[in-house]
Parts: structure tokens; sequence; C-alpha cells
């Protein structure tokens, strides 16, 4: 929250591309670069600087960004095609590896939409895992802290030849939660994230 009791998120100001480092001498902003992302451009954060929307946070900068602008531009779930989906399992070399799978995009629409800070999500049809990845970015990108819980049966995949060999390839059981456990560990990987315990809960 401001100084004006606005509610904001900080929005991260990393981008997928290659990684370089900052040197603005007009505002005295210095950045290294990061291990796999690049930074936004040099516009880009001299105009946040000047509209006084650059923040810092363990020293690194990020976008304030209100919760007001979220709401006044409120998105239909149309907007959203289920073949992202399939492009955004293609983007983790996941390619063929869920018939099916929901869009990123969509779901962290959603969780901005409606879901308080420092929540915990719970996904009881887990499938391939988007929930846990759009937790994941939405945690990166607006420097929130939510969790995640994700619930899917011991269920044999049918019908999906490639996803079973991919599986295989990898050294998982043939199991639509292992197609979940190996898109975890891809994104966590992605994201710069360490992962400090799992828990498998079965009954």
């Amino acid at each position: 929250m401001d100084e004006k009791g606005e509610i904001y998120f900080a929005k991260d100001l990393s981008t997928p591309s290659n990684p370089r480092s900052v040197a603005i001498q007009e505002i005295n902003l210095f950045l290294e670069p990061l291990k796999s992302r690049g930074w936004s451009s040099d516009e880009k954060l001299k105009e946040l600087y000047y509209q006084n929307r650059l923040i810092f946070k363990n020293n690194r900068p990020y976008e304030k960004y209100y919760l007001k602008e979220s709401q006044d531009n409120c998105l239909s779930v149309l907007d959203f095609y289920s073949r992202q989906g399939t492009k955004d399992l293609e983007k983790l070399g996941l390619k063929g590896l869920f018939k099916t799978p929901k869009p990123v995009g969509l779901i962290k629409y959603l969780l901005l939409c409606s879901t308080p800070k420092d929540s915990i999500i719970l996904d009881f049809f887990a499938g391939s895992g988007t929930t846990a990845q759009a937790v994941i970015e939405v945690n990166r990108d607006h420097y929130l802290n939510w969790s995640f819980y994700l619930c899917q049966k011991e269920e044999k995949i049918k019908n999906n030849p490639q996803a079973i060999s991919i599986l295989k390839n990898k050294g998982y059981q043939n199991t639509i939660s292992n197609i979940m456990l190996l898109r975890l560990e891809k994104i966590i990987k992605r994201s710069e994230y360490e992962i400090l315990k799992t828990k498998s809960i079965l009954s």
C-alpha cells in the first residue's frame, strides 16, 4: 500500500530475453545481469522512474502496479485460447505431454483478480500442474508469497503414447501425477527457484 492508501503489487521487470546489464546514469540505475532473463528496456525503466512507479525490494527494481488498474482492465475468459495451454508446455520442452492443458495466462489472470495477498491456492484436480506454474510465476512477477497444494490421483495415462514415452525416458512411472511433477521441475528450474521440500501424501 502506498502513501495514499492505494493497494499495489510489485510487478517484476525482468523479461524472457537474453541477460543484460543496465547502466542509466540519468537516474542513477545500475543493474547486474540476471542468470537467465533480461531486464526491461532502458526507456521503460526511465519512464517508471519519472512516474514515481519504480520501487526496490532486496536491491531489485519492480514496477508499482496498482490493483485498481487490474480491475479496470478486466478481460473476458473468452480472450484466452485453449491452444495457448499447449504452447505453454512446448515452451518447457514438453510438447505432447498433456492433451488439454489449461492456459497459464488464464489461471494467472483469475488468481490476480480474486485472490488476496499471502493466500493458499488449492487445486483438487491438478492435471498437468497449470495452477502450480501460474502461482510460481505470479509470485515471481508480483513479489507475492502465495503457496499451493495440488491433488491428483495416481491415475495411469491412456491413449497418449507420446506422454508415456516422455515419462519413461525421464525415469517416471506412467501416471498423470508424474506429468505434473515433471512440469513442476521444469518451471521451478526456469524460474530460478530452489526446491526446498516436497511431500507426497497417498491414501
